[in-house]
C-alpha cells in the first residue's frame, strides 16, 4: 500500500503550500540577519515587511486547512469503505471469534492513522527536515558555535525518539487490541435498551462494565505515561539547550558588544528549530501508527475467505454427501445425504446442538466442505459471489437501520415507483402499514418494531430477489402463531421455482414440507 504514490498530486500541492508558508516564516529571521549585517535600523518599513509576511503565512494556513478537510472527506470515506469491504470478506469463523465491533473499531483507528500520516506526518517530515537544514545553514553564517550545538542536537533527538517509537509501536499494538475488544464488550452490554431500562438498579451492570473500562483506559494510560515521560525528558533537554544558547548570545552582547538584534533573531530561530524537531517527532509517531494499521490491513488481506472461479447463473439441484458434520474437532452428525431440487421445501429437524444451523451454513459457504454439490459441481469450485446471488440465508437476527420504514425495506438497494407500489401491496406488510407509513422513522435496533414485524421486513426485502434457494433459520422463533402463519404462507406463494430449507422448533411448517433432513 503506497499512499504517497496514490495521492501524489495532492501531496505535491500540499507540500508546495507548506514550503511556501515555511519560506514566509523563515524570511523573518533571514531579513533580521541581513539587517544586522548591514547595520540597518529597524523602522516602520521593516516592521511592515514582517507584518506582510505574517499575514501571507496566515492566508496560506487557512488555504491548507480548507484543502486538507476537503481531501479528508473523500479520502476517509474511501478508506473506510475499502477496509469494511475487506472485513466483509473475512472468514466466517474469524469474524465470529473477535466480533464485528472489534474489527470496526480497528478500521476506525486505521483510517484515522492513514489520514494523519498522509496529510500531516509525511508532509511535515519533509518540510521540517528542510526547515532544520535551512536554520543550521543560516546560523552557520552567523555563529559557528551555535550551529554546531544545533547540529549536535539532531542525533540526540533522532535516536532518542527512534527508541521511543520502537517501544511505543509494541505498546500501541496492545493498546489498539485492548481498546477494540473492550469497547466490543461494552457495546454488547449496552445494545439491549429494554434490558437496561427494566433494571431497578444499574449497579451490577456498571460493575460488569468496570473490567472492560479498566482494560481500555489502563492500556491507554500505560502508553501515554511512557510516551509523555520520555518525551518530557527530551523536551526538557531541548529547553535547557535553548536557554543555554540564549545565555551565550547575551554574553556575546554584554561582553563582546555584539548586536542585541542577535537575541531577537535567535528568539525567532530557536522556536522554529525546536518546533521543526517536534514536527519530525510527530511525523515519526504518525509513521508508527501507520505501521500498526498497515499490519492490521495485511491481516485482513491474509484472512480473506477462499472463493472458487466457476460462475453459476442458477441453482437447479443441491446434493449432500457429508460423512462427518464437524466444527473444529467436534463431530456433530455423520452420514448426511440428500438430493434437493426446485420446488422442494425441506424441514431440517434436530434438537439444539445437533448441527442444524451448522449444516445450513455450508450452503452459502460460511464454512467450506468438500461434500456439497451445487448443480453437480463441488461447492468449493464455485465463485462465492455467484453462489450467494442465488441463495438467501435468513435468521432470527434481522439487521434494522435507524431510518424510515422505506430505508429498511430496501436497505441501500436502488428502487423505483413500480417496486414501491408492488411492495406496499404485499399481504405480509399490511399489518405493519396499518399503523405505520413508509416514512415512519424506525428507531435504533428496531425498538418500535415487534419481532414479527422485523421478520416481515426481512422477508419483504427478498420477495423480489431472484435467488433460487431460501435458507430460513428459526425465523419464526419468539413470534406469535398468526404472524408465523403469515410468513409461511408468503414463503409458499413464492416457492414454486425455489428450494427452501426451514429450521424451526415449532411444527407449523411441517405440512408445507415434502422432504426432511433429520439430525436427531
Amino acid at each position: 500500500m503506497n499512499l504517497v504514490k496514490q495521492h501524489k498530486s495532492f501531496l505535491i500541492l500540499l507540500l508546495s503550500l507548506i514550503l511556501l508558508n515555511s519560506t514566509a516564516i523563515m524570511m523573518t529571521p533571514i531579513l533580521l540577519n541581513q539587517w544586522i549585517n548591514q547595520d540597518i535600523n529597524i523602522g516602520i518599513r521593516q516592521v511592515g515587511s514582517i507584518a506582510i509576511l505574517l499575514v501571507f503565512s496566515y492566508i496560506i494556513q487557512i488555504i491548507l486547512i480548507y484543502l486538507r478537510e476537503k481531501f479528508a472527506l473523500n479520502f476517509n470515506i474511501h478508506q473506510a469503505t475499502s477496509l469494511t469491504k475487506k472485513f466483509f470478506g473475512l472468514t466466517y469463523d474469524d469474524i465470529n471469534t473477535k466480533g464485528p465491533t472489534y474489527y470496526l473499531e480497528r478500521i476506525a483507528i486505521s483510517v484515522n492513522s492513514l489520514y494523519i500520516y498522509l496529510t500531516d506526518g509525511f508532509v511535515q517530515m519533509v518540510v521540517n527536515v528542510i526547515i532544520v537544514c535551512a536554520i543550521i545553514v543560516l546560523v552557520l553564517t552567523f555563529n559557528q558555535l551555535l550551529a554546531v550545538i544545533l547540529l549536535g542536537l539532531l542525533p540526540i533527538n533522532y535516536f532518542g525518539y527512534r527508541s521511543l517509537n520502537k517501544e511505543l509501536q509494541k505498546r500501541s499494538k496492545v493498546m489498539q487490541e485492548e481498546t477494540s475488544s473492550g469497547w466490543k464488550d461494552i457495546l454488547n452490554l449496552c445494545k439491549e435498551t429494554d434490558y437496561i431500562k427494566q433494571l431497578a438498579t444499574k449497579d451490577a451492570l456498571l460493575e460488569t462494565m468496570k473490567e472492560p473500562f479498566t482494560r481500555i483506559y489502563s492500556s491507554i494510560a500505560k502508553v501515554n505515561s511512557f510516551a509523555q515521560g520520555i518525551s518530557a525528558t527530551l523536551c526538557s533537554f531541548n529547553e535547557l539547550m535553548k536557554n543555554l544558547m540564549i545565555l551565550l548570545l547575551a554574553y556575546g552582547v554584554i561582553v563582546n558588544g555584539e548586536s542585541p538584534l542577535s537575541i531577537v533573531l535567535f528568539s525567532i530561530i530557536l522556536p522554529l528549530y525546536f518546533n521543526a524537531i517536534n514536527g519530525i517527532t510527530n511525523a515519526n509517531l504518525a509513521s508508527r501508527d501507520l505501521k500498526e494499521s498497515s499490519r492490521f490491513i495485511e491481516y485482513l488481506d491474509e484472512n480473506q475467505e477462499n472463493s472458487g472461479t466457476k460462475i453459476i447463473s442458477s441453482i437447479e439441484k443441491i446434493e449432500f454427501n457429508i460423512k462427518n458434520l464437524s466444527i473444529g474437532n467436534q463431530t456433530l452428525k455423520s452420514n448426511i445425504q440428500g438430493i434437493f431440487e426446485k420446488g422442494d421445501i425441506v424441514s431440517v429437524n434436530g434438537d439444539s446442538g445437533t448441527g442444524k444451523s451448522t449444516l445450513m451454513k455450508l450452503l452459502p459457504k460460511f464454512r467450506v466442505t468438500d461434500t456439497v454439490l451445487i448443480n453437480s459441481i463441488d461447492i468449493r469450485d464455485i465463485s462465492n459471489e455467484s453462489l450467494r446471488k442465488q441463495l438467501v440465508y435468513m435468521s432470527q437476527e434481522v439487521p434494522i437501520v435507524t431510518g424510515t420504514l422505506r430505508d429498511n425495506l430496501f436497505l441501500g438497494r436502488a428502487y423505483n415507483d413500480k417496486e414501491i407500489n408492488q411492495l406496499i401491496k404485499l399481504p405480509i406488510l399490511q399489518s405493519i402499514l396499518s399503523n405505520k407509513s413508509l416514512d415512519t422513522v424506525i428507531e435504533e435496533n428496531g425498538a418500535n418494531l415487534s419481532g414479527g414485524e422485523k421478520q416481515k421486513i426481512a422477508l419483504s426485502r427478498v420477495i423480489f430477489n431472484e435467488a433460487d434457494v431460501f435458507v430460513l433459520d428459526e425465523i419464526t422463533s419468539n413470534i406469535d402463531k398468526e404472524t408465523a402463519g403469515e410468513i409461511y404462507k408468503t414463503i409458499m406463494s413464492i416457492n414454486e421455482d425455489k428450494i427452501t430449507f426451514i429450521i424451526s422448533h415449532d411444527k407449523m411448517h411441517l405440512p408445507y414440507c415434502n422432504k426432511v433432513i433429520d439430525l436427531q
